[in-house]
Parts: C-alpha cells; structure tokens; sequence
C-alpha cells in the first residue's frame, strides 16, 4: 500500500522522539489526493485543526475497549473510530488509516482518559482516534448544465413535487439505506422509489414501471432488504442469455416509451458509491456477482459455478476485477470517454462513445452526511426531509461468513480481543490487495464532493 505517513511536526510516523505538545505545531497540510496520507496529532497540543469523526465499520473499534475485560459489546454501533493502541508505538492506529484509506486524513492519540501523553511516553494504553478532514472546497452543484438544459424544460429544478427516484449501486454502497429513506418520504414529494444494481446505465431514459407496494418497515433497510436489485433494461437482464442481440436498442418491447425532455424532472437517477473496497468487505458473494453483472463463472462448464467462487482472501489476491466494479463505476460517472462498457448499444451507437440524454445524481457514501442540504438541493427535496435522513453508524463487526474471514469472522465468534486482533489483520491483509486493484477508483471518491452531477 503506498502512503505517504508523516506526523504534523515533520517526522515520519513511529519516530517516539516527538514531543506531544511540538507535534501539533503544524497544521493538517491540504487534503491529500490520494489514499493513505495521514497525518498524526498528540491530544493537549496548540494547533490540531478542525476534524471530523467516522465510524469505523470494522473490528478495529474493538480496541477502545479494556483490553482486560471479558470481550467487546459487540452489539452497539459506533460513530467514531477509537482504537485502543496496544503496543508502545500505537502501530494499530496507522494499520487501521491506511485501512480506511478514503477517509482517515489525521490520527488523534490521547491517553485513556482524554490528557495529552508526554514525550516518549509508552503509547500501549493509549486511544488513538480516527479522524477525516473537512473539505476545503466543494464543486458548485449549478455547475451542471442539466439545470439549464433543455432550455424550455430543465431536465433539474429544486421545484419540490412528487418524483420516480432510481437508486443505483454496485451494492454494499448504502443504496438500500437511500432507497428506504426515500421511501419513507411523503406522497407529496415521491411517486415511487425503485433499487437497481444495473452496470449498464442507458443513454436515454425509458419510462419505468412501478415497483411492488412502498415497504413500511424497517425505518432503517441498511440491515434489511430494500426491494429491488433491478436493472433499467429487461434487454439487460436477458443480453446475457443471447435474447438481446448487438444492436439491438434499449427500447425492447417489455420497457416503457422513451421519457420526453420535458418530463425528466419527474425522474432522479441517483448512483451512490462507495470505495470500492469497503464495498466488497460489506457485500461479496457469488449470488451478489450475479446481481451486478460481473465475471461469475470463469469456466464455462463448470455445472457449478457458485461453489467455485472464490473466498474475498483468494478474489483480492487474484488481481482481478471480476465483480466489474471499475466499469460499473465508468458506466455512471464517465459516461462519454469510453471508460465505460455499455455494451447493448454498441450497435445502434456503432461503439462511439455519447452523450447520456439524462442526468445522473452522483452521491458519495463517505461525504453525503457533510452536506445532507446539498443533497435534497438535487434531489428537489424540501429541506425538512432531512430531518428523517439516517444518521450515519457502522456496526463494529460485521457478519462476514462470506468476506474476508472465510466463514470464521462472524460476530458470534468474536469473543476475544485476540480473535477480533486476527480477525482486523485479516481484513487488513485483504483490504491492502484490493486497493491495488481499485486504486484509481478509491483515489476519485477521495477527491469527489458530497454530490455532484454528471
């Protein structure tokens, strides 16, 4: 993993001949522009700069508990990410930024009971906390030209009335999170909230039928399923099985008419993302490969695919995208250079590149809770609607029978501090494989705003 690690009085990280109060003299330099720069704060000094807290969505929480009580409560859910140190040097704490690479800007050390350390002090009982950097610009949302265009009838406005919301991901991405919160909202601001995992956004927008009844519970579906899972196109779904030919046009038959110019308003195409990485460690499986449309059975007769799909561990290690998650990213957000693979209409396009015929509201996992406004600004929301939107919290450990342990790091295992230590240097192992596949994609969350139009 590169990283540039270096504390806020120049000397690199682990280098104990750091006063705690001269290592706050400086403050946290710009925004770094790629994963895995950090800065690192003693707690009593003059200058530690604004910072915001992120919940860890890992075991690494574990360690902010006392290391000899009987285990962690792994019940709760956390909202910051404080990590008890364990060693004199507080290596965990570095381990676990370069982990949460997309957000982890600065590492807080304080002694257990929030004084500052003094110099040279054993760090081994300390609290490290985690901590993210304000941005220190944000794109304007009215950049976009879809608020001026069609000239007669933008295909954006704030105007608040009721609305066809499409919540796209390439999943573990908060998507059902959005999509349960948007469903909760009023007659008066949605018509209907559908959920699809589609890595084949069209170019032009067809009419799109109405989901099953509006879900009225949970409040919450970050652990629930929020109905869905879909794709615009049932030429999508069914090009796999040799239905839809090349050249074939969206508009299939089974799909509705193509939405004018003047009726996009009435649609709010929205693709929440999340790093890559933390995305498979919340959603992998064979089942889950399927549903994105990525690269599932590697040997064609194989009467078994799925229990040929590999463990997280083995699919890191591979180098491989075969979840497609860095085209299904292109297909949304780069949707004109190429980047993207819209293969069902490369015929009717002759496989050049186009301009998408209807907006696409880019929300980031990472920063929405930043700028909650920004995001009911695009989504032509009345600001009240905040006042129900989820508050963000991560549970510190995780099922992940399929993920990164292998069938052994679920939360009913998690007994001991020791186990849940083998159960973080696991995922960090994974997690330091999968940035070397998606670092060009974790590199361009870290730089994106909260929202963004595209």
């Amino acid at each position: 993993l590169s990283s540039t690690r270096q504390d806020s009085a120049g000397a690199r990280v682990g280098d104990r001949a750091i006063s705690g109060q001269n290592s706050n003299s400086r403050q946290l330099p710009a925004h770094a522009s790629s994963p895995g720069s950090y800065t690192r704060f003693f707690e009593g000094g003059q200058a530690i700069p604004e910072l915001r807290d992120f919940p860890c969505p890992l075991a690494f929480v574990v360690f902010a508990e006392n290391p000899k009580a009987a285990g962690p409560d792994l019940s709760r859910q956390s909202k910051q990410c404080k990590l008890w140190c364990g060693d004199p040097n507080c290596t965990v704490a570095e381990e676990a930024c370069a982990a949460f690479a997309v957000e982890c800007d600065a590492i807080v050390i304080a002694r257990a009971d929030g004084s500052p350390p003094t110099p040279l002090e054993n760090l081994t009982s300390a609290i490290a906390t985690l901590k993210r950097q304000l941005p220190t610009k944000e794109p304007k949302l009215d950049d976009s030209h879809w608020w001026k265009t069609p000239v007669d009838a933008p295909a954006l406005t704030t105007v608040t009335r009721p609305r066809i919301y499409v919540v796209c991901s390439y999943g573990g991405s908060g998507s059902k999170m959005l999509a349960g919160w948007l469903s909760r909202l009023p007659s008066s601001s949605v018509v209907s909230v559908l959920h699809f995992h589609d890595r084949r956004p069209p170019w032009d927008l067809f009419a799109l039928p109405r989901p099953q009844a509006r879900p009225h519970v949970p409040e919450d579906f970050r652990g629930a399923n929020f109905p869905g899972g879909g794709v615009f196109s049932a030429c999508t779904r069914l090009r796999k099985h040799g239905v839809c030919k090349d050249g074939e046009r969206w508009h299939s038959g089974l799909d509705g008419p193509l939405v004018p110019d003047v009726m996009l308003d009435m649609y709010r195409i929205i693709f929440i993302y999340k790093d890559p990485v933390d995305a498979l460690l919340s959603r992998y499986s064979f089942e889950h490969c399927v549903h994105v449309q990525g690269d599932c059975v590697a040997n064609n007769s194989d009467p078994d695919p799925e229990s040929s799909w590999p463990p997280l561990s083995s699919y890191a290690q591979a180098q491989q995208d075969r979840m497609r998650l860095i085209s299904h990213w292109g297909a949304y957000m780069h949707p004109s250079t190429g980047v993207n693979e819209n293969d069902s209409t490369k015929g009717y396009s002759r496989g050049v590149p186009r301009e998408r015929s209807y907006p696409i509201v880019a929300v980031n996992y990472h920063r929405i809770w930043d700028d909650v406004p920004t995001l009911l600004t695009s989504l032509g929301l009345p600001r009240q609607a905040g006042d129900s939107f989820p508050v963000r919290a991560e549970a510190p450990l995780q099922r992940r029978k399929a993920n990164a342990s292998d069938g052994e790091g679920t939360s009913e295992g998690a007994r001991s501090h020791a186990h849940a230590r083998r159960i973080v240097r696991r995922e960090r192992d994974i997690r330091a494989d999968l940035r070397k596949i998606y670092s060009q994609v974790s590199t361009e969350i870290r730089q994106n705003p909260a929202v963004m139009v595209v």
